[in-house]
């Protein structure tokens, strides 16, 4: 990540938040920008994004 774009380190999400509402559970994360002009940049975020994607999707199953 860091060869790629050293400023990704401050856009990293990491974080997958579980909180109760009324509703229900919510389960949420923040997704990387995938729409940038670094092709490298974007598949990684690409990446990171489909690995939170499938960790949050197991947390519903």
């Amino acid at each position: 990540m860091m060869l790629i774009n050293e400023q990704l380190i401050n856009d990293m999400p990491c974080i997958i938040t579980v909180r109760e509402s009324t509703n229900g559970v919510i389960i949420g994360t923040r997704l990387m920008d995938e729409h940038v002009s670094n092709n490298d940049q974007a598949r990684f975020a690409a990446r990171i994004n489909n690995n939170l994607i499938k960790i949050m999707e197991a947390t519903i199953l």
